[in-house]
C-alpha cells in the first residue's frame, strides 16, 4: 500500500494498492477510485513508481503486509448489519481504515483502539477533521478480534450489496510501529512508543475535538528546529514554519509550541508512528 503526493504545492493525496489495481483512491476527498491520467505519475505494485511529471518535490510512504503490522483486505458489501470480514493480520487490528472503492460520497471510515474507552463504538474519518462519533452502524459495537471485524451498515462500510470496499489494518508491533494514545499537558510531552531510534512517521489526530490528521515524517524531518507537516484530509501544501513535535529515541515529543490541534491541555488525542 502507497500513501503519498506533491508536499510544496497544494494537491491531493494519492492512495495505491496492489488490491485495487492500476487506480488509486484519495484518502482527503470521499471520491470513489479513479484511473491515473495519461502522462501522470505512474504506479506498478512490482516495481514501484517509474514516472514523475509535475516537477515538484513529493513524498510517498510504503506499507508491505506483514504479520502482526499491517494487512490490506478487499470484500464485497452484502447489507447485513455486523458481517464479520476476515483478514490476516494475525492480532487483533488497533486501527482500521475503509474505503467504498466504487461509490463517491462515502467516507473513509476510521476505527481506533485508543479513542475512547469503547472504540468498537465510535468511528472517526479520514477525510475529515470531525471529532468523534458513536454509531452502531460502524462497528456493530463489536470489537475487532485477530481474524476478524465487524462491519455494520453505514454506507461507507457495508450498506450496500455488492459494492467493493478496501480495508487496510494496522497493529503495534515492538520497536517497528505503536497505534496509541495520549492525553495532551500543554507542555513538552513524550511519547513512549517503545522504539530505539525515534519515530520516522507520526500521524496525531484530536479525538475529543474537531482537529485535522496531522502527518509527520523524518525524511522532510522530525528534528529539534521546525518539523514540515501535511494534514492527511486536506490537500494544503505542508507547512515548514512550526515546531510541534521534538525527536525522542523511545518515540516523539510533543512541545509546548505545539498548537491545540496537538496538544490542547487535558485533551484526548490518537496515532499511529513508526520506527
Amino acid at each position: 500500500m502507497v500513501l503519498g503526493r506533491s508536499t510544496s504545492t497544494s494537491q491531493n493525496w494519492r492512495n495505491f494498492a496492489r488490491m485495487i489495481g492500476g487506480d488509486f483512491l484519495v484518502p482527503n476527498s470521499n471520491n470513489a477510485e479513479q484511473s491515473l491520467p495519461a502522462g501522470e505519475l505512474l504506479w506498478d505494485s512490482n516495481s514501484g513508481f517509474y514516472q514523475e511529471t509535475n516537477g515538484t518535490p513529493n513524498i510517498w510512504h510504503q506499507w508491505r503486509r506483514a504479520p502482526g503490522f499491517f494487512d490490506v483486505v478487499a470484500y464485497e458489501g452484502d447489507d447485513v448489519f455486523g458481517h464479520m470480514v476476515n483478514h490476516n493480520l494475525g492480532v487483533v487490528p488497533e486501527m482500521i481504515w475503509i474505503k467504498n472503492r466504487g461509490r463517491s460520497n462515502t467516507d473513509w471510515l476510521v476505527y481506533h483502539a485508543g479513542n475512547t474507552s469503547e472504540p468498537e463504538t465510535e468511528g472517526l474519518y479520514l477525510s475529515s477533521s470531525d471529532k468523534t462519533s458513536d454509531s452502531a452502524t460502524f462497528w456493530h459495537d463489536t470489537s475487532p478480534t485477530a481474524t476478524q471485524f465487524s462491519a455494520g451498515r453505514s454506507s461507507n462500510i457495508n450498506n450496500r450489496s455488492g459494492d467493493n470496499y478496501i480495508a487496510y489494518l494496522f497493529a503495534s508491533l515492538d520497536g517497528i510501529s505503536k497505534v496509541g494514545s495520549y492525553t495532551a499537558t500543554g507542555s513538552n510531552l513524550n511519547v513512549d512508543c517503545g522504539f530505539s531510534s525515534g519515530a520516522r512517521f507520526v500521524l496525531i489526530k484530536w479525538a475529543s475535538d474537531v482537529g485535522p490528521w496531522y502527518l509527520w515524517d523524518s525524511v522532510r524531518g522530525i528534528v529539534s528546529g521546525n518539523d514540515p507537516y501535511l494534514q492527511l484530509n486536506s490537500d494544503y501544501a505542508q507547512t515548514t514554519t512550526t515546531d510541534w513535535i521534538d525527536p525522542l529515541s523511545s518515540g516523539f515529543t510533543i512541545t509546548s509550541a505545539a498548537g491545540n490541534d496537538v496538544n490542547n491541555s487535558g485533551g484526548e488525542y490518537i496515532f499511529y508512528a513508526i520506527a
